[in-house]
């Protein structure tokens, strides 16, 4: 799924598995290709029970938010069986905030805290904060 509809270079996966920053940024970046849009956001990660490494640990996930410039990428460890992983892992606020660098190419979901950088790294055991405050409307083009 990850080549077909993304983009994805096999050898890519190859070398650094479908849970990977390489992966989570190429995902965003073909997402944003395919589709036209501004900004795309990817997830990839491992939820469990099976699937891990010692590299890539059960709840091992990154995200990644492409831009017109660039793309930001984001990696967490989230604590807890399947459902809680998935659960979040799909957080807006988390998986949002792999764009919290203020005056990332005027990316309309704006700094939420917490990421200083391209790379940033965080384990959770619990639900994510809430915002700071909350994301401006997204108008249509």
């Amino acid at each position: 799924m990850k080549t077909e509809l993304l983009g994805v270079p096999e050898d890519l996966l190859r070398e650094h598995t479908a849970v990977s920053e390489p992966v989570a940024e190429a995902m965003a970046r073909g997402a944003r290709l395919r589709t036209g849009s501004t900004y795309a956001l990817s997830v990839t990660g491992i939820a469990g029970p099976g699937g891990a490494t010692e590299a890539i640990p059960v709840g091992a996930v990154f995200a990644g938010l492409a831009g017109p410039q660039t793309c930001r990428i984001r990696r967490a460890h989230f604590l807890g069986d399947r459902d809680r992983v998935r659960a979040l892992a799909s957080s807006s606020p988390w998986t949002c905030s792999a764009a919290n660098s203020p005056g990332y190419d005027g990316c309309p979901l704006g700094p939420w805290g917490g990421c200083s950088g391209t790379r940033s790294t965080t384990t959770v055991s619990g639900p994510p904060s809430p915002p700071e405050r909350p994301a401006p409307p997204v108008t249509e083009r």
